[in-house]
């Protein structure tokens, strides 16, 4: 698992970059998605499910395509995300109320697969 490499599609920065810092503390290659990424070079895509800036679903069928693994997280009582990350083929979903440690936890063990 050592330096795996990790794309964050994130687009609440406080919660991102917490996140982040967290990922890279746990030994984990993390970058912020950007309009275009490459999603070859991944092994794992963190996603939120309820984002607004970009498409949660196209982004989990594309990282999908390219044989990464996809955790996503939604909030506990948002049954609506939840469905709808099982639908578009997360691997794992967490609840953002702890998402935090539980995402780091995840990532590592999904990295580790």
């Amino acid at each position: 698992m050592g330096g795996a490499r990790i794309l964050l599609a994130e687009d609440n920065l406080m919660f991102s970059a917490k996140m982040r810092s967290m990922l890279v503390a746990a030994g984990l290659i993390v970058d912020l998605m950007d309009s275009s990424p490459s999603f070859e070079t991944y092994r794992l895509v963190v996603l939120n499910l309820g984002a607004k800036r970009f498409s949660p679903e196209e982004v989990a069928r594309a990282a999908k395509d390219a044989g990464c693994l996809v955790l996503g997280h939604a909030g506990g009582r948002e049954a609506e995300l939840w469905r709808f990350g099982r639908a578009i083929g997360c691997d794992r979903i967490i609840k953002n109320s702890v998402a935090l440690a539980d995402i780091v936890s995840a990532a590592t063990e999904l990295c580790s697969e």
